[in-house]
């Protein structure tokens, strides 16, 4: 298929195309599946293997008493899973710490800052955690000797020993993560493993297999990926099937399509990967919303603007591929027979092909995008909640601060939510959204107006607004407060803005917003707000607040809270919350006596849920001097939980990405929106994956 017919083709294939089932009984771990649905946060039960992390501080745990995971997370029979509708009306999914739990990643960024020594407090001294200076940048981070050496053989050795789904799943992540020169030929070892484990028995391992491959990236992948998806015969031979490869695993090989796409600089793999996703968009067999979703994801983060450069038009503009990209994103989105949590997926699709193109061309696309998704947000439309939420997520990606006139009705769409929608998860995400408009600010542009605009809205929402939005706004001004931070804008705002999260900081009662406060300021940098969080630290008992409040000030950078949080790492050994964002905390800030005492503690604990909490600080701090104890934990560990998340841990600390993988597809995502192959709170989507 040729590039100016991919649109046409796409049209053809998603036209009369039927809505898919929304409610279906799912069977998983033999029973029957009593999860809160498809809209839930990342996290999970803590369970190893995959490396499901507790869920985000705030959210509901999933444990039982004693602190130890309720039960299996992932389907372990081969028959076809499907996906239930629904969610328990018991897990208020409005709170501000679900949209943190997916998008903090790049303002934690913590294994970058382990590795370079980053400061934030503005001093010329770095004093580690045990009295030593630093001798240079990167001394913290894992030789690729270390990694070639003993991470890697370790791995691999427990994948060819070991049986248990924690140790397996885990170590073929871990090692996808870190991944492998490819050969002379093209050829890819890892890959040729990981292809072996997608006939394995366990649905887990099989779809954990696929997942593995995208994760690993190698472009020798992609056929298997397609044959999956696809459910050829090729795909079912892999699978050992001969009725069809499971929806959780075409799901899964979408998403891995996706992450070779977003990697590769080859012209032909892109293209290669966007028809076969195209297809699948417009396919009317049996295919479900899992892999409906997984594949307009997926078509969002394989962009095609490289494609055939010598072939483009002279200027500015890209090839067309981009455009029957948008084309085919669009008339799906259109189409009113599609299904609402499918079609929620395309605003952040079509924002995320936008990144990087040329700025006359991105100028007309942004104006036809933008007349679409205002559309949709108006009540007058009646869309479901879901694609509401959505557009004004999208929106705040897609527009900016200047007087453009697309730029000023989008503003206007997005202070107006409030008001014009009654779902309150709608309101929350557009003060998000406002606040992310200032992330595509242009230098030179006259801002001040838009500035003052969104300013004026957060901080009326903060002081004067009902209670269960204000610590979404705090949020929002913390959201805009980095954007300042990071443009040669005017410091007036800045300081006003910091100024009022400051007071709500000091006078504040609420245990859940001073939590949304402390993350505010400690991403918008207020040095000022260090003194007020370490007295909300001493005098705060709540856990997953006092969590909020180390993680407020290890991202301030805030030398003086070291011992502070050492007690709270201390005396916090049955508390897997506060253990896990003080540790995290403690690694921002350099704190190099803090290893040691994660593994000892790996090492030593039977909880399942404070396994995950120590394995997710040691893989984030990300520090060399971790390898060689986990490496004996994962051959010597007392059980398969802890060996489980030793792999876990290292391939987190070994990884070839300073974000984490599933960091591309989280980050803007609508979570409302999820299906349970994307993220739940059972752990069994590719968001859960550690």
């Amino acid at each position: 298929m040729n590039l100016a017919t991919l649109a046409r083709v796409g049209r053809t294939l998603l036209a009369g195309a039927a809505c898919l089932a929304l409610s279906v009984p799912v069977h998983a771990h033999g029973g029957t599946y009593r999860g809160p649905g498809d809209t839930v946060p990342p996290g999970g039960s803590g369970r190893a293997g995959r490396g499901t992390g507790p869920p985000t501080p705030g959210a509901p745990t999933g444990l039982g008493s004693g602190g130890n995971a309720a039960g299996p997370t992932h389907p372990t029979s081969r028959s076809p899973v499907t996906t239930p509708g629904g969610f328990d009306p018991a897990v208020d999914l409005t709170q501000w710490s679900f949209w943190w739990g997916f998008n903090k990643d790049p303002y934690l960024r913590l294994k970058s800052r382990v590795h370079s020594g980053a400061v934030r407090t503005g001093s010329g001294d770095w004093f580690l955690g045990d009295g030593q200076r630093d001798q240079g940048r990167d001394t913290l981070r894992p030789t690729a000797q270390q990694i070639e050496q003993e991470v890697v053989p370790a791995l691999l050795q427990a994948l060819e020993q070991e049986r248990d789904n924690d140790i397996v799943t885990g170590c073929l992540v871990a090692l996808a993560k870190i991944g492998e020169p490819l050969a002379e030929d093209g050829s890819s070892g890892l890959a040729e493993r990981f292809a072996g484990f997608l006939s394995d028995p366990s649905q887990e391992i099989s779809e954990t297999a696929a997942i593995a491959l995208g994760i690993l990236a190698h472009e020798s992948s992609v056929p298997i990926l397609v044959d999956l998806l696809n459910d050829t015969e090729a795909g079912r031979a892999r699978v050992q099937t001969q009725t069809q490869v499971d929806q959780r695993t075409r799901a899964f090989a979408a998403f891995g399509l996706a992450l070779v796409g977003a990697r590769t600089s080859r012209p032909g793999v892109r293209l290669t990967i966007t028809e076969t996703l195209s297809r699948a968009l417009g396919e009317q067999d049996s295919a479900d919303r899992d892999v409906k979703v997984a594949v307009v994801v997926a078509l969002g983060l394989v962009p095609l603007q490289e494609l055939g450069e010598e072939e483009a038009p002279s200027g500015d503009e890209p090839t067309p591929c981009r455009r029957a990209q948008l084309d085919l994103l669009l008339d799906y989105f259109r189409s009113d027979e599609n299904p609402g949590l499918v079609r929620a997926h395309v605003p952040t699709a079509l924002v995320r092909l936008l990144e990087g193109t040329p700025e006359a061309w991105r100028g007309f696309q942004k104006l036809r995008i933008a007349r679409e998704l205002l559309a949709s947000l108006k009540p007058s439309r009646n869309e479901p909640n879901e694609v509401v939420q959505s557009c004004a997520l999208a929106l705040g990606r897609l527009g900016d601060l200047d007087e453009d006139k697309v730029d000023r009705e989008i503003r206007a769409a997005l202070l107006a939510v409030p008001e014009q929608h009654a779902d309150q998860q709608a309101r929350r995400f557009a003060l998000v959204a406002a606040a992310e408009l200032v992330h595509g600010a242009r230098p030179g542009a006259d801002t001040e107006s838009g500035l003052n605009e969104v300013s004026a809205h957060l901080a009326k929402t903060l002081s004067r607004g009902k209670s269960e939005a204000r610590p979404w706004a705090g949020l929002a001004l913390g959201v805009l407060g980095n954007g300042l931070g990071n443009q040669p804008f005017e410091t007036r705002l800045a300081a006003e803005n910091a100024l009022a999260l400051r007071h709500a900081l000091a006078q504040e009662k609420s245990d859940s917003r001073l939590g949304a406060y402390a993350i505010a300021a400690g991403i918008s940098h207020d040095q000022e707000a260090t003194s007020l969080l370490l007295d909300r630290l001493e005098r705060t008992r709540n856990d997953t607040t006092r969590g909020y409040l180390c993680l407020g000030l290890g991202l301030l950078g805030a030398r003086e809270a070291l011992d502070p949080m050492r007690s709270v790492v201390q005396r916090s050994k049955y508390r897997p919350e506060l253990l896990q964002q003080a540790a995290i905390a403690l690694g921002l800030l350099g704190d190099k006596a803090l290893v040691p005492e994660l593994i000892d503690r790996l090492e030593q604990t039977e909880s399942s849920a404070i396994s995950a909490a120590l394995c997710q600080a040691l893989g984030f701090i990300g520090d060399s001097r971790s390898i060689g104890p986990l490496v004996n934990l994962l051959a010597e560990g007392k059980s398969t939980r802890a060996r489980g998340f030793a792999a876990v841990a290292l391939g987190i600390v070994a990884d070839k990405e300073p974000l984490p993988w599933n960091a591309k597809i989280g980050v803007g995502l609508n979570y409302r929106a999820a299906t349970h192959t994307l993220t739940s709170l059972e752990g069994t989507g590719i968001l859960n994956i550690l």
